[in-house]
Parts: C-alpha cells; structure tokens; sequence
C-alpha cells in the first residue's frame, strides 16, 4: 500500500508558480517514462518577449546609455504599449546573424492575455551617458543629400509613408550627427537604405524611433 502511494504522489505534477499551461505533449493514458516533458506551462503574471538586436546597436548604443526605457506593442493589442524592462543579453553575438539574443519582461495586463508565438515590436528610448537630452542626435546614415543639395532626413508618417525633412547639421560624434533644425523629439526617421527612397514610399517600421535618441 505504501508502495502504491508513493507511486501516486510521484504521478502528480505541482507548479512552482502560478500561470498556465500553454501547451500539452503528451495524451491521456499515455505511458510516460521518468524525465519526459509532458506540459508547456507559461507565467501569466510576467511575459517574456525574446529579440535579436544587431551588434553594432548592442555595442555602440545599449551598453553607453546614460538612460533607456522601453515599450513593447503585442501583435494581439493593436495600438497599445505595454512598459517592458531588460531581463538578460547574451554577451556572445551569434555567428551566423551577428546579433545579440536579449530577452525582456512584461508585467501582466489586467484585460490581456498575451499567448506563446505572438510577436512584438519594441521601442527602445535611450540617451548616451555625458550627452546633453537637449540634444538630438541621429545615426550618420540617417542623412542623405537632396537633388536640391539640402541635407535631410527621412520621417516616417503615421501611414508609414516617407517624407524628405531638410536639416541642418552640427558636430559628429561616435558615428552620429547632431540635428540642429529640422527633426523634432518624437520624430520617427528611416536609419537605413535612405538612398533608395522617394516621397510617398511605404516602408515597414522596425522601432526606429527618435527622441532624445530612439531605436
């Protein structure tokens, strides 16, 4: 008798924590041998969202910042931004991507239940350590020459179209050039391939955001 309670105590499964299961591997009456998984089962009161961030951003940008706050947009709450804070960074970059695997947390939302293979954006708000918040800075690529001549920038619409922004320019430092006059805190900007854009072109928003400097 005493045998076959310890065998029942040992076919019960506890959580270590309260949450859910997301997933179930095995089916019922299924014999089960010792060390198999047998249920997926997820935090509900934190969320983890997982990203790959490039090297040169990882490097040059997150580990200088003076200041960095981040939010997060789930694919499954349209228009809404959830605060998210950094968990853990690899300190190795992949080989083959040459990106940095860094994983955030996100408390649970009271009215949202955020599910395994979701994806999101996040926004990333940062300022270099010892640099005036005054300041606007943006990355050198960010800026191109116009048929006019005029150095500009291109900002990215609420539609996610492109319009040319006529700058002026100040001092380079570390890859990046101050904006005297024509960007605003807030301004959304196209970092990358700005040679190849025209007016009106629909682009796809990966979280390049400006203000202060924002990713």
């Amino acid at each position: 008798m005493s045998e076959a309670s310890v065998q029942f105590r040992d076919s019960t499964l506890r959580a270590p924590y309260n949450g859910i299961i997301a997933q179930r591997l095995v089916n019922e009456g299924q014999p089960i041998a010792p060390n198999t998984p047998v249920v997926k089962f997820q935090d509900d009161d934190e969320i983890d969202i997982v990203m790959d961030v490039p090297e040169k951003f990882m490097a040059n940008e997150i580990r200088r910042a003076g200041s960095l706050s981040m939010v997060a947009q789930i694919s499954g709450a349209p228009g809404q931004e959830f605060p998210v804070e950094m968990k853990e960074a690899t300190q190795v970059a992949d080989p083959k991507t040459q990106t940095f695997r860094v994983r955030v947390a996100m408390k649970k939302r009271p009215g949202f239940t955020a599910l395994p293979g979701m994806t999101a954006i996040v926004n990333v708000t940062y300022w270099p350590a010892n640099v005036s918040s005054s300041r606007i800075l943006v990355p050198v690529s960010a800026v191109t020459k116009l048929e006019t001549e005029k150095q500009a920038v291109w900002i990215v619409g609420p539609n996610q179209t492109v319009s040319p922004s006529p700058v002026e320019l100040g001092s380079v430092t570390d890859g990046e050039i101050e904006i005297l006059k024509g960007l605003q805190p807030g301004d959304r900007i196209v970092v990358a391939g700005v040679w190849s854009l025209r007016p009106g072109m629909k682009v796809s928003d990966l979280g390049d955001v400006l203000g202060g400097n924002q990713l």
